[in-house]
């Protein structure tokens, strides 16, 4: 009886590790998918600031070479 008790306690210790190593994964890659998420946003964000400042200096440019 003591050896069913300790297989039947074995096994649900060894199924209580898969579900944490799971659980472990999928935190994982949810946090590299928003890690790649904010990249994107952040690297959106300065093509648009690199546009807007490289349209400034064409317009400075511009207004110099009009003088």
């Amino acid at each position: 009886m003591g050896g069913i008790l300790a297989r039947a306690l074995a096994l649900f210790l060894r199924w209580l590790v898969v579900q944490w190593q799971r659980d472990l994964l999928l935190r994982r890659d949810e946090r590299a998918e928003s890690a790649r998420r904010i990249s994107g946003v952040v690297q959106d964000a300065s093509q648009t600031v690199d546009r807007r400042a490289l349209d400034d200096v064409r317009r400075r440019l511009r207004e110099r070479a009009g003088r």
